[in-house]
């Protein structure tokens, strides 16, 4: 099963339920072993992906930015309308 890797940051945040910054979420990606990064920086991408989510969807995001860098789960997320 292919999975992208907003779906493989959302399973780390999910199973940890602590911040955690783009640099932890991707060596715990790595870690995982069934995900393979492409492209000479994830950690970039994965931040950029996150931020863009935050931006776009505000307060109904699956992520939520709980200082500079780090981020979590938003636990409210299954029942909040996502597009």
């Amino acid at each position: 099963m292919i999975t992208t890797m907003k779906e493989e940051a959302i399973k780390i945040l999910r199973k940890y339920k602590k911040p955690m910054t783009s640099h932890q979420i991707i060596e715990k990606i790595i870690e995982r072993e069934n995900y393979r990064l492409r492209g000479k920086t994830p950690k970039a991408s994965l931040y950029s992906m996150i931020i863009r989510d935050i931006q776009k969807n505000k307060e109904k995001s699956i992520f939520i930015r709980v200082e500079d860098g780090f981020f979590i789960f938003n636990k409210n997320f299954k029942k909040l309308n996502y597009n």
